[in-house]
């Protein structure tokens, strides 16, 4: 999957002009490693040092090989509005496993590229924020069945959920309904923004469709 194929109701990146979201849209990247697809980020550190941790999810990627042969594209987006498809040679291949917790435990795994990010990618490393009060509104920067880069809002925001499936209860945030765009698979992974931009964790799943 790929360019296009993502439902009908998803919004193009350069659709919305805000600022912060146009910052930090160069933190998320679309991943592909062994036939399949994921999202994730660029996070920061305390140190801000620009060590190229990156955030996506444990049930994308949990071991040290497919870390190894997974590639991150950056900036995979339309240029506009419209539906066109983006670039595809801005990549970094590879990364390490740096932490990841037991299968269906709770659901990350924190990498660490194989190279920084080059400055012509525009890479941002976004922050994150670890505070449990449920956010009034968030937003997820991602890529859809593989295609370009999608933003999605909720104006509910969140509240603390527990997701099943034999994850540890009450580790997840619940979107009741996003009320533009949705999530799909290979959105997985992709960052949970609050309103201030920060990270506050990456998509496991969900029944969301068009």
């Amino acid at each position: 999957k790929g360019f296009g194929n993502s439902g009908d109701c998803n919004i193009n990146m350069n659709c919305d002009n805000n600022e912060l979201w146009q910052l930090l849209k160069h933190s998320v990247c679309k991943i592909t490693y062994n036939g399949w697809l994921c999202s994730g980020s660029l996070i920061n550190t305390t140190k801000q040092d620009e060590t190229p941790y990156f955030l996506t999810a444990n049930h994308c990627i949990n071991n040290d090989y497919d870390a190894s042969v997974a590639n991150f594209y950056f900036n995979y987006e339309s240029a506009t509005c419209e539906d066109a498809n983006g670039p595809l040679d801005q990549t970094v291949a590879g990364a390490t496993l740096i932490s990841t917790p037991p299968q269906e435990t709770v659901d990350f795994s924190l990498l660490e590229l194989s190279v920084q990010p080059p400055p012509a990618y525009k890479p941002y490393y976004a922050g994150w924020n670890r505070d449990i009060t449920d956010p009034l509104q968030v937003i997820s920067i991602h890529h859809p069945s593989g295609d370009i880069k999608k933003i999605t809002k909720s104006y509910d925001g969140a509240t603390t959920g527990d997701y099943g499936d034999g994850y540890d209860p009450h580790k997840h945030w619940w979107v009741e309904e996003w009320d533009e765009g949705t999530t799909e698979g290979g959105s997985s992974g992709s960052p949970l923004f609050n309103l201030k931009g920060q990270i506050i964790g990456d998509l496991t799943g969900g029944d969301a469709s068009c």
